[in-house]
């Protein structure tokens, strides 16, 4: 079910006239239904049934405060993340030729949210990631590096650590704490 509709030759979103909306705040609008997004939500969720499962909204792909709180107390979760990246080529970027090897560096935050529990991670590449475009024959062309994500869990502080060594295998996953 959508809550937008056509309404006496004029799209409305909930019953409210978009032109409206439109003359009362401006231009560009962004216009969201609630009742559209919570009923989705209802539809993803039911569509389950008894299975145990997680619903998490990525706050990264519309982190429009008031889309996000249409979840707010929902059973699920929300999550937001901020990223900085940095890829250092080990030859020239050319136009319409594949991604040359290089180095990824990645640092930034992810915060996740479901009901009462949160976690808050500081993600890092304390070793760049090393890409490696002569590895064709996989699609996992990461042959080097580490990225950490930091925080606590269940109590403990420390972080994940994700570990590539070899072209085409899967990295090594781990947990290192850093409780004294």
């Amino acid at each position: 079910m959508h809550h937008f509709r056509f309404r006496n030759g004029e799209m409305c979103c909930e019953g409210v006239p978009l032109r409206r909306i439109a003359r009362d705040v401006g231009t560009p609008v962004y216009v969201y239904s609630h009742a559209t997004l919570a009923h989705h939500y209802r539809v993803f969720d039911e569509a389950f049934g008894g299975i145990p499962h997680i619903i998490c909204f990525s706050m990264k792909s519309n982190s429009n405060g008031s889309v996000v709180r249409t979840f707010t107390g929902q059973p699920d979760g929300a999550i937001d993340e901020q990223w900085t990246t940095a890829f250092t080529p080990e030859t020239p970027l050319q136009i319409n030729q594949p991604l040359p090897s290089g180095t990824l560096d990645i640092s930034g935050t992810l915060g996740w949210t479901r009901g009462l529990e949160s976690l808050d991670l500081i993600v890092t590449t304390p070793s760049p990631l090393h890409y490696d475009s002569d590895c064709t024959d996989t699609p996992q062309r990461i042959d080097d590096g580490e990225l950490h994500a930091q925080g606590t869990f269940d109590g403990v502080p420390g972080y994940v650590r994700v570990r590539w060594t070899e072209c085409g295998r899967d990295p090594e996953i781990g947990f290192v704490s850093l409780a004294g």
